[in-house]
């Protein structure tokens, strides 16, 4: 019993400093990312990273939305492939790499998104052709930097469009 009470102390002062931390705005390897229909979403708007895809179905027609968020006026790049892989650990770029290999857009955050996130906000609309085989799949991604010193690029979660209707 008397270990207990010797670490009692530096337990409280450990919680009391935990619930007193406040996240810094901008972390390194924090990339918002997402895709929406008008009637469904998936990805992260800022949060951490995860290696396996979120899930998006779409009907073939519907317009998808892209959006990446980082710091205004930084510069990313919007990757997309047929399907995922394992995820992989590429020197100098933080997070991991789930295949997509197509450079489908490149550019910089340079609308004003004081609501979400770190303030930078890119756009990208593009529509499903009416066409699409159902069941094809799409696996994006984009790679970023979110303004951290020093300056080092990271993947966003991967995102998989599969045109189901």
């Amino acid at each position: 019993m008397p270990r207990a009470r010797a670490f009692a102390p530096l337990a409280a002062l450990l919680l009391a400093a935990s619930a007193t931390a406040q996240e810094p705005p901008v972390q390194p390897g924090k990339i918002g990312y997402s895709v929406a229909t008008t009637s469904a979403s998936a990805g992260s708007l800022c949060s951490g990273f995860a290696c396996a895809p979120a899930d998006l179905l779409v009907a073939r027609g519907a317009t998808l939305t892209f959006a990446v968020r980082t710091n205004p006026g930084l510069p990313f790049v919007l990757l997309a492939g047929p399907n995922a892989q394992p995820c992989v650990t590429l020197p100098g770029i933080l997070n991991q790499w789930a295949g997509p290999s197509l450079l489908v857009f490149a550019g910089t955050a340079n609308q004003n998104d004081t609501i979400r996130c770190w303030g930078g906000l890119a756009t990208l609309a593009l529509p499903v052709p009416t066409t699409t085989p159902l069941q094809t799949a799409v696996v994006t991604q984009v790679v970023a930097d979110n303004g951290t010193a020093p300056a080092v690029p990271a993947f966003s979660q991967p995102v998989r469009i599969t045109v189901a209707s």
